[in-house]
């Protein structure tokens, strides 16, 4: 008699981030154009020579619209960027974490819909040979 018995276990992880999120924060700038805006960044219109500027200092990079107004899209001097504003931290912003503090980049990001999942499973095989 032959007995061989293979066993193989397979573990899957999945990591789902969602990036949807609420808050009473809103940007101060609204733009009606209809034109694409232009992105200044660190004080020069990407592509060009032609000086920009964002309406926050620590703003360094922001889309600029015909109508003159910007929409700040990334902070610089170790802020959080979070809905067209820079921040000190995100401390106080429902369901949102800080990423790690950079010069340039921070950003405040959603828990919401932040889950892990494990799944196992295990498969027995029992072969027997009588002869």
């Amino acid at each position: 008699t032959t007995t061989s018995t293979t066993t193989t276990a397979t573990t899957t992880r999945a990591l789902d981030i969602s990036t949807s999120s609420t808050s009473s924060f809103t940007s101060s700038t609204t733009s009606s154009s209809t034109a694409p805006p232009e992105v200044c960044f660190f004080n020069f219109i990407s592509g060009t020579n032609q000086q920009c500027t964002c309406d926050s200092t620590d703003c360094i990079r922001c889309e600029v619209f015909d109508d003159g107004t910007t929409t700040c899209t990334s902070c610089g001097s170790f802020k959080f960027f979070y809905q067209g504003q820079c921040l000190d931290s995100c401390d106080g912003i429902a369901n949102h974490t800080s990423s790690q503090q950079t010069f340039a980049g921070s950003r405040c990001i959603s828990t919401t819909g932040l889950s892990t999942s494990t799944s196992a499973s295990v498969t027995t095989t029992t072969t027997s040979t009588t002869t």
